[in-house]
């Protein structure tokens, strides 16, 4: 459903990105020890945030009030340890999980911040019809979402239109499918082998034309629609409600925003490189990409940057907006099932939304060496 206002007779869609934003100027607290690369945080009741670096593969406790960190867990493949940590996943009773990539397995974090037991989930996709998929959020029961594979397997290996959002309870046969996301096939490179078999490379587009989603804390799902740029909200059961579209202004893709994709896609090869291994360490990764595939580029950039959207505890959902190469001020669009477009946010210069607690918003500040800081907000 697309949004319309009268204008002298004539309907158009709303032009939201000319709303002025709310400009936030000073965080309420920060922290004075860098990170090299925040995926995700967590705050606790009593305040205390915990934070995964996935670069470093560190997860730490850090408190605000002392303003120091304490280890949890550590690296490794034994009981509480992990190797390759990706996310944090907010579970009940004030507990975490570290998902563990290569293990494929959750590892809990106590309330105290002690790393404990572990468990695995049989993660599929399609409603658990086919294997593979990324766990990505939990829901306030610590349900766990994940979205299904970009490839379609039949009749021949291709590049798929869209893909299933699962929610997985534990200890469920399989999972139920909440929505679907509409993917860009541009992102895969399928190529038949001389030899026999298939090539498959996965986002070689960058700035992808494709829906972005949140998990919402009640088990339903928010998708942010790329093709016309609006939130559809799914409730529980899978019963659909469409936003209405928001307009928004054409950014071209230019050579510095191709150079900034380039280095950004090493930085997450680096992140990704396994330890240990000689000839694989990641400064030994090579800066032109050899044996790789080359990025492509769309003319455009889409209405937002994928991977960026966030859920406050209240549903709210925040979406940055892409901008210009040299821009550094984040913009977010703010959602919410009921009102739809309620306003838009501003952060400072190099800072970006990184999650949310029940009253907080927390932030990663990049400064000229490409360190992180984390900073909090109080959001109005």
């Amino acid at each position: 459903m697309r949004a319309r206002s009268a204008l002298f007779g004539i309907t158009v869609p709303v032009l939201a990105f000319a709303q002025e934003p709310l400009r936030l100027t000073r965080p309420d607290a920060a922290f004075g020890e860098p990170f090299t690369l925040v995926a995700s945080v967590r705050e606790l009741r009593d305040g205390r945030v915990l934070v995964l670096d996935r670069r470093d593969r560190i997860v730490l406790l850090v408190d605000f009030r002392s303003g120091k960190a304490t280890a949890v867990g550590r690296e490794g493949t034994g009981p509480g340890e992990y190797s390759q940590p990706g996310r944090l996943f907010p579970l009940p009773a004030d507990t975490t999980a570290i998902y563990d990539g290569p293990a494929r397995r959750f590892v809990i974090i106590e309330p105290n911040g002690k790393t404990g037991a572990d468990f695995r989930m049989d993660v599929a996709t399609g409603a658990g019809q086919r294997r593979g998929g990324v766990p990505k959020f939990s829901d306030g029961q610590g349900r766990i979402f994940t979205e299904g594979s970009p490839y379609a397997t039949e009749p021949v290996m291709a590049a798929a239109d869209s893909a299933a959002i699962t929610r997985f309870a534990r200890g469920a046969e399989r999972g139920d499918t909440v929505a679907w996301v509409r993917l860009d096939k541009e992102t895969v490179q399928i190529r038949n082998m001389p030899e026999g078999g298939v090539s498959v490379s996965n986002g070689i587009r960058a700035f992808a034309w494709r829906d972005d989603w949140v998990a919402l804390p009640d088990g339903g799902v928010a998708v942010v629609r790329a093709a016309d740029y609006h939130v559809d909200w799914f409730s529980p059961s899978a019963v659909r409600t469409a936003g209405r579209a928001v307009a928004t202004p054409r950014i071209v893709v230019t050579d510095s925003d191709k150079e900034n994709a380039r280095k950004e896609r090493l930085a997450a090869m680096r992140s990704a490189t396994p330890r240990g291994r000689p000839g694989t360490a990641p400064s030994s990764l090579p800066n032109d990409f050899r044996g790789l595939p080359e990025l492509t580029f769309p003319a455009f950039k889409p209405p937002f940057e994928m991977g960026k959207t966030v859920v406050r505890p209240n549903g709210e959902v925040w979406v940055l907006r892409s901008r210009a190469a040299n821009d550094r001020v984040a913009v977010y669009d703010v959602f919410t099932r009921s009102g739809g477009h309620v306003r838009r946010v501003a952060f400072p210069p190099a800072t970006e939304l990184i999650g949310f607690g029940k009253d907080a918003a927390y932030t990663i500040r990049l400064d000229d060496d490409d360190l992180q800081y984390l900073e909090r907000w109080r959001v109005p």
